[in-house]
């Protein structure tokens, strides 16, 4: 209230006492009863004010007190938010402002405090879902207690950040797993139906549970799938093997049609009996046709014991028992009568099988000691005597001795190569004609070389016959032969090392 209404207040109360003077003497009372009604106003008005006094007091109280009751409850509400309490007499607002402030804020804490406990609900739903997928116990992960909402969220959100992490690893493997085993499922027609119904097989990988005894199942599962794949892969290779090799024996130089060679690498079981009733109509033909077959079956070994430089008529080639392929194939058969063409047949079938199989397990050592026998070959010619050898026209003499100094380092490294390759082989020692491949290769050098030797000897006597040379020319020819033939051994020996 300002001093103006104070002062209009004090001059409207004299202004109404002194008309009130005016009446009474109007009416006539006495100074002494005017003063006791004066007195009676006065106390009226003191009564109406102090009456007004306490009203206000008390309605003062009851904010003070409605402000304390909101802070505590405003700090209660922080305490669960885990944010600093507050001291609302700090607040500088009118009692009616401080309080509206209070509850509009204790409004608020209350909706952030109901987002935190639905956040907390749904975390602990998802940690729920977490740990089953995940296979765990869940008396292991209680229940998270604490009046701090907020430690709550954080506690919840390092736990599921640990399942979401275990998870990220599973799933990589799961998807991994699931890969592996539809393309084995539909590769052995199996039932995809059991597979699902247990567990370890979905279109949603989302459904299938990342627990270790799962993931474990699934890898016994693909391992047991793998085994049974590789005997579809050996069962196709078998009868893919039969069907080309009868057809190239009844059929030379044709192609097999399309339609079969395009199931040549599909392992399903499907496949393989399209194949096989493709062979046993080969096998038909064959009886058919068996003479011509029995005959190109040997044209076909002799082509594969040239592939292996052998030159006898059984396969020299042992493993670690010391018992032939083809005596291993032909031990059910050895009882029976050797003059039952079927016995041959079956002989013959089963030393061309074993040829084939022993030239394609090590072609490329025989592709090398081809290489070998060719630089040998090539070496020689380089060295035998010609009769326009030294006449040097347009630099071929030199050329020639150039390659000759190649060709002799390139085949000691050959050989080494060679001899490792061979120390590789898992018991089994290849043999050619009854000879160790470093045998074989100092035989085929020496023999060469007293081949050259007799060679040169001879078209030395065809030029002393025909007179081209004197008899002292001839024993200096002869001195030059030896120093020639002594100096080409040494380089032949060098193969040797």
């Amino acid at each position: 209230m300002t001093d103006g209404m104070l002062q209009d207040l004090s001059d409207y109360i004299k202004s109404g006492i002194l008309k009130l003077q005016d009446t009474w003497e109007i009416i006539g009372i006495s100074d002494s009863e005017q003063n006791e009604k004066c007195d009676s106003v006065v106390t009226s008005l003191k009564s109406v004010l102090d009456s007004l006094i306490i009203g206000e007091n008390a309605w003062k109280l009851c904010l003070e007190e409605e402000c304390e009751v909101l802070s505590e409850r405003c700090n209660d509400s922080f305490k669960q938010l885990g944010l600093p309490v507050f001291n609302h007499l700090s607040i500088t607002l009118a009692l009616m402002s401080k309080r509206d402030f209070l509850t509009n804020k204790n409004r608020e804490l209350e909706i952030e405090i109901e987002a935190k406990k639905e956040k907390i609900a749904s975390l602990e739903t998802y940690k729920i879902e977490c740990i089953t997928r995940l296979g765990l116990q869940q008396d292991h992960y209680p229940t998270i207690q604490s009046d701090n909402l907020a430690r709550i969220i954080s506690l919840l959100e390092v736990e599921i950040k640990e399942f979401e992490d275990d998870m990220s690893r599973r799933t990589k493997t799961l998807n991994s797993q699931l890969n592996e085993l539809s393309s084995l499922v539909d590769g052995l027609e199996l039932n995809r139906a059991y597979l699902i119904e247990e567990g370890l097989l979905s279109d949603d990988p989302d459904t299938l549970l990342l627990s270790d005894e799962s993931i474990r199942r699934r890898e016994d599962l693909i391992t047991k799938y793998k085994e049974l794949m590789i005997v579809q892969k050996r069962e196709l290779a078998d009868v893919r093997n039969s069907i080309e090799r009868l057809h190239k024996l009844l059929y030379p130089g044709q192609d097999l049609a399309e339609d079969i060679t395009d199931n040549f690498d599909c392992p399903k079981p499907s496949v393989i009996k399209y194949l096989k009733k493709v062979l046993e109509s080969l096998e038909a033909e064959k009886a058919i046709h068996i003479t011509t077959y029995t005959q190109r079956l040997e044209e076909e070994i002799e082509r594969y014991q040239k592939l292996c430089f052998q030159t006898k008529c059984e396969p020299s080639f042992e493993k670690a028992d010391n018992i032939s392929v083809s005596d291993l194939i032909l031990e059910n058969i050895e009882n029976k009568d050797s003059n039952n063409p079927d016995v041959k047949l079956h002989h013959l079938e089963a030393d061309l099988e074993a040829w084939e199989c022993f030239y394609k397990s090590n072609r490329f050592i025989f592709d090398m000691v081809a290489k070998w026998k060719d630089l040998n070959d090539r070496y020689l010619e380089l060295q035998a005597p010609t009769p326009d050898k030294y006449n040097n026209r347009g630099g071929a003499l030199l050329q020639s001795q150039k390659e000759s100094s190649r060709i002799s380092k390139e085949i000691p490294r050959l050989e080494s190569k060679i001899l490792t390759e061979v120390d590789k082989l898992n018991g089994e020692e290849i043999r050619i004609n009854d000879y160790s491949i470093e045998d074989y290769f100092s035989e085929y050098r020496a023999t060469t070389t007293l081949n050259r030797i007799q060679t040169i000897r001879k078209s030395k006597r065809k030029s002393i016959k025909k007179g081209e040379q004197t008899p002292t020319d001839t024993k200096a020819s002869k001195r030059t032969l030896r120093r020639r033939v002594s100096k080409e051994s040494g380089l032949e020996n060098v193969g040797l090392k």
